[in-house]
């Protein structure tokens, strides 16, 4: 017997917080022409070192500001006529006019945090302001721990809708077939909430081997604990088979493509120096890095079908987790 279970909405641009670079790839003075959630973006750094995070066009004439734009002190500089808009979106200068500045003009400006070396911004349809703050994160604050960045960052262009990636935790059984692993998961815990979820997997690491480099003792069953943040933002963490913490960031682009943004850290290795992961924190690395790139293909390919059957072992967490979702997108676009 199969269940019929309702699709994932046509509508790519749930809210959230989502990645949208590096804040190591921003310097001061630096102005970048961005494409995120459907729209035409500009950030750039002050000279102060705050970054802003704008709407593209010039409301003088549509100028892309982010194609040849520059910074002056906070401000950014449209290249085509001059004019100065602040980094509240305001008009603040006409070099050429006798009025100075047309104060009651003001462009979108986006909510804008750098959240341990990434730089995240709030995208609601409605500008929303958003409803909860990014939270801490004991590994990326300890000295114990390696920096995530620039030896493990990396974003991948893929054509993909930002929900069929988090589901992932609904689907352990692809995890034989995709991933190569002898036996599939096991979601011990779900919890969903109203700004996101909690999860818990148990992962058998080298089932059916004697000894694998992460297991040398043979075959264990390890607990992955995840949490997102609406369907924007993901952490997992590993005790097993090395303390490990990776945060990702499914970031829409337009109606087709999302950037899959990736970092990750672990505990440093006893007895090494280096910022520089070495030994099983490298290992962890490298394996993650190949991991999330499995799962591209069916991304890529797939069809969101408009009543999907799914068996019963799959039923219960895909049902509760699709109807969970839909708060995050428009209420017409249900």
């Amino acid at each position: 017997m199969t269940m019929s279970i309702r699709s994932i909405p046509e509508y790519r641009y749930p809210y959230g917080w989502f990645q949208i670079g590096w804040s190591h790839d921003l310097q001061p003075g630096e102005v970048k022409a961005l494409k995120y959630f459907g729209e035409d973006l500009v950030l750039w750094r002050g000279e102060s070192g705050e970054a802003f995070l704008q709407d593209a066009f010039c409301l003088h004439i549509g100028a892309h500001r982010g194609v040849q734009g520059n910074v002056v002190g906070e401000d950014l500089q449209c290249p085509v006529h001059g004019w100065l808009w602040n980094g509240e979106g305001r008009n603040v200068h006409i070099p050429f006019s006798r009025v100075d500045c047309l104060s009651g003009l003001q462009t979108r400006t986006y909510p804008l945090v750098e959240w341990y070396g990434m730089i995240m911004a709030w995208w609601h349809w409605d500008a929303v302001e958003p409803p909860f703050e990014l939270p801490e994160m004991p590994e990326l604050e300890s000295s114990e721990w390696y920096p995530m960045h620039p030896y493990s960052s990396v974003v991948h262009r893929i054509k993909a809708h930002p929900q069929n990636v988090v589901e992932n935790v609904c689907d352990p059984f692809h995890i034989p077939f995709v991933h190569g692993a002898k036996e599939p998961p096991r979601v011990e815990r779900l919890d969903l909430q109203p700004d996101g979820f909690d999860a818990e997997l148990v992962i058998p690491y080298g089932a059916g081997k004697k000894s694998t480099r992460l297991t040398p003792d043979g075959p264990v069953d390890a607990h992955v604990k995840l949490h997102n943040y609406c369907l924007a933002l993901g952490t997992l963490r590993w005790e097993f088979p090395y303390p490990t913490l990776q945060i990702s960031s499914m970031t829409p682009v337009d109606e087709e493509h999302l950037d899959y943004f990736f970092q990750q850290t672990s505990k440093r290795v006893p007895g090494t120096e280096g910022d520089e992961p070495v030994g099983m924190a490298l290992e962890m690395l490298k394996l993650q890095q190949a991991v999330i790139q499995q799962d591209f293909f069916l991304w890529v390919h797939m069809k969101n079908l408009p009543a999907p059957a799914f068996a019963p072992e799959e039923a219960e967490n895909y049902t509760a987790f699709r109807e969970w979702a839909w708060q995050f997108y428009p209420e017409e676009s249900h």
